[in-house]
Protein backbone atom coordinates (compact mmCIF):
# COMPACT_ATOMS: atom_id res chain seq x y z
CA UNK A 1 0.00 0.00 0.00
CA UNK A 2 1.48 3.31 -1.10
CA UNK A 3 0.46 6.97 -1.05
CA UNK A 4 0.20 8.91 -4.29
CA UNK A 5 3.16 11.13 -3.39
CA UNK A 6 5.42 8.09 -2.76
CA UNK A 7 6.28 9.28 0.76
CA UNK A 8 3.91 6.94 2.65
CA UNK A 9 4.25 3.20 2.19
CA UNK A 10 3.35 -0.08 3.86
CA UNK A 11 5.08 -3.16 2.43
CA UNK A 12 4.30 -6.72 3.58
CA UNK A 13 5.83 -9.86 2.11
CA UNK A 14 6.46 -13.55 2.70
CA UNK A 15 8.26 -16.47 1.09
CA UNK A 16 8.63 -20.25 1.24
CA UNK A 17 11.40 -22.35 -0.27
CA UNK A 18 12.44 -25.99 -0.18
CA UNK A 19 15.96 -27.05 -1.17
CA UNK A 20 17.75 -30.38 -1.30
CA UNK A 21 20.98 -31.00 0.58
CA UNK A 22 24.32 -31.11 -1.24
CA UNK A 23 26.05 -34.48 -1.62
CA UNK A 24 29.13 -34.89 0.57
CA UNK A 25 31.56 -37.57 -0.61
CA UNK A 26 33.16 -37.98 2.85
CA UNK A 27 29.92 -38.95 4.56
CA UNK A 28 28.22 -40.42 1.52
CA UNK A 29 25.01 -38.48 1.99
CA UNK A 30 23.41 -35.09 1.41
CA UNK A 31 24.38 -32.36 3.88
CA UNK A 32 23.52 -28.75 4.73
CA UNK A 33 25.40 -26.13 6.74
CA UNK A 34 24.53 -22.77 8.31
CA UNK A 35 27.13 -20.20 9.35
CA UNK A 36 27.62 -16.43 9.51
CA UNK A 37 30.10 -13.65 10.16
CA UNK A 38 29.38 -10.14 11.50
CA UNK A 39 27.39 -7.89 9.19
CA UNK A 40 30.31 -6.29 7.42
CA UNK A 41 31.76 -7.26 4.06
CA UNK A 42 35.28 -8.57 4.55
CA UNK A 43 35.82 -10.34 1.24
CA UNK A 44 37.38 -13.79 1.43
CA UNK A 45 40.02 -13.09 4.04
CA UNK A 46 42.05 -16.31 4.64
CA UNK A 47 41.78 -17.59 8.20
CA UNK A 48 38.94 -15.30 9.25
CA UNK A 49 36.56 -17.58 11.16
CA UNK A 50 32.81 -17.81 10.99
CA UNK A 51 31.38 -16.47 14.25
CA UNK A 52 28.58 -19.07 14.33
CA UNK A 53 28.64 -22.39 12.47
CA UNK A 54 26.55 -25.55 12.67
CA UNK A 55 29.11 -27.62 10.80
CA UNK A 56 27.90 -30.21 8.31
CA UNK A 57 24.45 -31.62 9.03
CA UNK A 58 23.18 -34.72 7.27
CA UNK A 59 19.79 -33.82 5.78
CA UNK A 60 17.68 -34.53 2.71
CA UNK A 61 15.95 -31.14 2.52
CA UNK A 62 15.62 -27.71 4.13
CA UNK A 63 12.38 -25.73 4.32
CA UNK A 64 12.81 -21.95 4.58
CA UNK A 65 10.04 -19.62 5.74
CA UNK A 66 10.36 -15.83 5.69
CA UNK A 67 8.20 -12.83 6.53
CA UNK A 68 8.96 -9.14 6.08
CA UNK A 69 7.35 -5.75 6.63
CA UNK A 70 8.37 -2.14 6.04
CA UNK A 71 6.81 1.24 6.75
CA UNK A 72 7.85 4.55 5.22
CA UNK A 73 6.39 7.75 6.62
CA UNK A 74 8.04 10.76 5.05
CA UNK A 75 11.72 10.85 6.04
CA UNK A 76 11.23 8.06 8.61
CA UNK A 77 11.28 4.34 7.83
CA UNK A 78 11.25 1.09 9.78
CA UNK A 79 11.52 -2.46 8.48
CA UNK A 80 11.92 -5.98 9.83
CA UNK A 81 12.38 -9.52 8.55
CA UNK A 82 12.24 -12.99 10.10
CA UNK A 83 13.59 -16.21 8.57
CA UNK A 84 13.38 -19.79 9.82
CA UNK A 85 15.13 -22.80 8.27
CA UNK A 86 13.72 -26.22 9.18
CA UNK A 87 16.01 -29.18 8.51
CA UNK A 88 14.31 -32.54 7.90
CA UNK A 89 15.77 -35.62 9.62
CA UNK A 90 18.95 -33.87 10.75
CA UNK A 91 21.96 -36.05 11.66
CA UNK A 92 25.28 -35.02 13.25
CA UNK A 93 28.04 -37.30 14.50
CA UNK A 94 25.99 -40.31 13.54
CA UNK A 95 23.18 -39.24 15.90
CA UNK A 96 19.67 -38.60 14.58
CA UNK A 97 18.47 -35.16 15.72
CA UNK A 98 14.98 -35.17 14.22
CA UNK A 99 13.79 -31.85 12.77
CA UNK A 100 16.00 -28.88 13.67
CA UNK A 101 15.00 -25.24 13.25
CA UNK A 102 17.46 -22.38 12.95
CA UNK A 103 16.26 -18.79 12.83
CA UNK A 104 17.24 -15.18 12.48
CA UNK A 105 15.63 -11.76 12.41
CA UNK A 106 16.46 -8.07 12.18
CA UNK A 107 14.79 -4.73 12.60
CA UNK A 108 16.10 -1.38 11.41
CA UNK A 109 15.09 2.27 11.36
CA UNK A 110 16.32 5.23 9.34
CA UNK A 111 15.68 8.96 9.17
CA UNK A 112 16.63 11.52 6.51
CA UNK A 113 17.94 14.70 8.13
CA UNK A 114 17.46 16.54 4.83
CA UNK A 115 13.80 15.54 4.33
CA UNK A 116 13.96 12.85 1.62
CA UNK A 117 12.07 9.54 1.66
CA UNK A 118 13.24 6.06 0.71
CA UNK A 119 12.28 5.24 -2.88
CA UNK A 120 10.11 2.21 -3.75
CA UNK A 121 9.82 0.37 -7.07
CA UNK A 122 6.14 -0.58 -7.43
CA UNK A 123 6.75 -2.87 -10.39
CA UNK A 124 9.40 -5.01 -8.69
CA UNK A 125 8.18 -4.56 -5.11
CA UNK A 126 11.54 -3.43 -3.72
CA UNK A 127 13.33 -0.32 -2.54
CA UNK A 128 15.13 1.78 -5.13
CA UNK A 129 17.71 4.51 -5.29
CA UNK A 130 17.40 7.58 -3.10
CA UNK A 131 16.98 10.84 -5.02
CA UNK A 132 18.33 13.83 -3.01
CA UNK A 133 16.29 17.01 -3.00
CA UNK A 134 19.55 18.76 -3.83
CA UNK A 135 22.49 16.95 -5.43
CA UNK A 136 25.85 17.52 -3.80
CA UNK A 137 26.89 19.52 -6.84
CA UNK A 138 25.20 21.00 -9.90
CA UNK A 139 26.52 22.99 -12.82
CA UNK A 140 25.04 26.50 -12.86
CA UNK A 141 25.51 29.55 -15.09
CA UNK A 142 27.71 32.12 -13.36
CA UNK A 143 26.02 34.98 -15.22
CA UNK A 144 28.88 35.35 -17.66
CA UNK A 145 28.02 32.44 -19.90
CA UNK A 146 30.22 29.98 -18.02
CA UNK A 147 29.11 26.81 -16.20
CA UNK A 148 30.55 26.47 -12.71
CA UNK A 149 29.91 23.91 -9.95
CA UNK A 150 27.40 24.87 -7.30
CA UNK A 151 27.63 22.86 -4.06
CA UNK A 152 24.71 21.66 -1.92
CA UNK A 153 24.15 19.26 0.99
CA UNK A 154 23.08 16.09 -0.80
CA UNK A 155 20.91 13.75 1.30
CA UNK A 156 21.96 12.71 4.82
CA UNK A 157 20.46 9.57 6.37
CA UNK A 158 20.88 8.21 9.90
CA UNK A 159 20.23 4.49 10.42
CA UNK A 160 20.28 1.86 13.18
CA UNK A 161 19.85 -1.91 12.97
CA UNK A 162 19.67 -4.86 15.38
CA UNK A 163 19.88 -8.47 14.24
CA UNK A 164 20.00 -11.94 15.78
CA UNK A 165 20.90 -15.36 14.36
CA UNK A 166 20.33 -18.49 16.44
CA UNK A 167 21.90 -21.75 15.24
CA UNK A 168 21.12 -23.83 18.34
CA UNK A 169 18.43 -26.52 18.21
CA UNK A 170 17.84 -30.26 18.66
CA UNK A 171 21.28 -30.95 20.08
CA UNK A 172 23.06 -28.94 17.38
CA UNK A 173 24.98 -26.01 18.86
CA UNK A 174 26.10 -23.67 16.10
CA UNK A 175 25.96 -20.64 18.39
CA UNK A 176 24.10 -17.35 18.61
CA UNK A 177 25.21 -13.96 17.29
CA UNK A 178 23.77 -10.48 17.84
CA UNK A 179 24.74 -7.40 15.80
CA UNK A 180 24.04 -3.76 16.65
CA UNK A 181 24.76 -1.35 13.79
CA UNK A 182 24.82 2.45 13.65
CA UNK A 183 25.09 4.02 10.21
CA UNK A 184 25.40 7.33 8.43
CA UNK A 185 24.69 7.48 4.68
CA UNK A 186 25.55 10.49 2.54
CA UNK A 187 23.80 10.37 -0.84
CA UNK A 188 25.59 12.72 -3.24
CA UNK A 189 23.10 12.12 -6.07
CA UNK A 190 20.87 9.29 -7.28
CA UNK A 191 23.94 7.28 -8.40
CA UNK A 192 26.57 8.07 -5.75
CA UNK A 193 26.77 7.66 -1.99
CA UNK A 194 29.22 7.35 0.89
CA UNK A 195 28.35 5.02 3.79
CA UNK A 196 29.88 4.67 7.26
CA UNK A 197 28.89 1.91 9.69
CA UNK A 198 29.88 0.94 13.22
CA UNK A 199 28.97 -2.65 14.20
CA UNK A 200 29.10 -4.17 17.67
CA UNK A 201 28.89 -7.98 17.58
CA UNK A 202 28.27 -10.40 20.45
CA UNK A 203 28.85 -14.14 20.05
CA UNK A 204 27.61 -16.90 22.36
CA UNK A 205 28.88 -20.42 21.68
CA UNK A 206 29.50 -23.47 23.83
CA UNK A 207 32.93 -24.88 24.71
CA UNK A 208 35.52 -25.48 23.37
CA UNK A 209 34.84 -22.33 21.35
CA UNK A 210 34.80 -18.96 23.08
CA UNK A 211 32.18 -16.31 23.66
CA UNK A 212 33.23 -12.78 22.88
CA UNK A 213 32.56 -9.42 21.28
CA UNK A 214 34.00 -7.56 18.32
CA UNK A 215 33.91 -4.00 17.04
CA UNK A 216 33.93 -3.24 13.31
CA UNK A 217 33.97 -0.01 11.36
CA UNK A 218 33.15 0.06 7.66
CA UNK A 219 33.45 2.81 5.08
CA UNK A 220 32.08 2.29 1.56
CA UNK A 221 31.95 4.49 -1.51
CA UNK A 222 29.34 3.38 -4.07
CA UNK A 223 28.94 4.53 -7.67
CA UNK A 224 25.83 2.94 -9.19
CA UNK A 225 25.48 3.56 -12.95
Amino acid sequence: MQGEDDTCLLHIGGAYQIRDGKFDAASGRDVVRFRARPEIRNGHTPGLPQFVDTGLIGADAVHTLAAEAALIWGPFSVQAEYTAAIVDDATTGGVARGSAMFQGWYTQVSYFLTGESRAYDRRLGRFGRVTPQQNLWTMADDGCGQKRPCWHTGAWELAARYSVIDLNDSGIFGGEMRNTTLGLNWHWNVNTRLQANYIFTERNVIAPKNDGVSHEFGLRFSLDI
